[in-house]
């Protein structure tokens, strides 16, 4: 019988989503209320506002960028303390996280960009204004569609588990030790 998914593994992530969706809802409310404020100044209040969150957020999802990896191979187990763990941890480093994450993105981008290509050639060819696509091309070019975002979505998802992984062991000075334990 196999052990995966193990429910245990299931449920120990619900606190610190529960955890962060309660700091969101603490934090929402007066961000609203300043980006009501800057919003009633027209359009420069708007673009303000829009830059103050985009930072904030930003910012914030730099320092709280290790915080999955600090719960898988660290092994914390308290919300609070991974919080505090990814906090403490990411001090000083965030516009280096910010980077290497933006940098990620680019390069991610690039690459789903051109693994999408065919599939996004299959798909002008169904919005041909004569109808001379048939059923076969268009059915063709979702399936493919579908299989290349399945792939990309992959590859996504290991790429950055990895760079966050890396990320971590990097701040922690201790890559490698809960590595083995966290993905046998």
């Amino acid at each position: 019988m196999s052990n995966w998914p193990h429910p245990v593994i299931a449920v120990e992530g619900t606190p610190y989503l529960i955890v962060l969706l309660v700091a969101y809802i603490i934090l929402a409310f007066p961000f609203g209320l300043l980006a009501g404020a800057l919003a009633s100044l027209g359009t420069p209040g708007r673009a303000l506002t829009v830059i103050l969150v985009l930072g904030v957020m930003l910012w914030v999802g730099s320092r709280l960028a290790p915080l999955f990896a600090i719960i898988a191979v660290d092994g914390v187990r308290n919300p609070f303390t991974a919080l505090a763990r990814s906090w403490r941890l990411t001090s000083g480093h965030a516009l280096t996280i910010f980077l290497a994450l933006l940098a990620f993105l680019v390069i991610m981008v690039v690459v789903c960009g051109l693994a999408l290509l065919p599939s996004i050639g299959l798909l002008r060819s169904m919005a041909d204004p004569t109808g001379l696509a048939s059923a076969g091309t268009a059915l063709g070019g979702v399936g493919l569609l579908m299989l290349t975002l399945l792939v990309v979505g992959v590859v996504f998802t290991i790429s950055y588990s990895a760079l966050l992984a890396v990320i971590h062991g990097s701040l922690s000075n201790a890559a490698g030790e809960g590595v083995v334990e966290a993905f046998a």
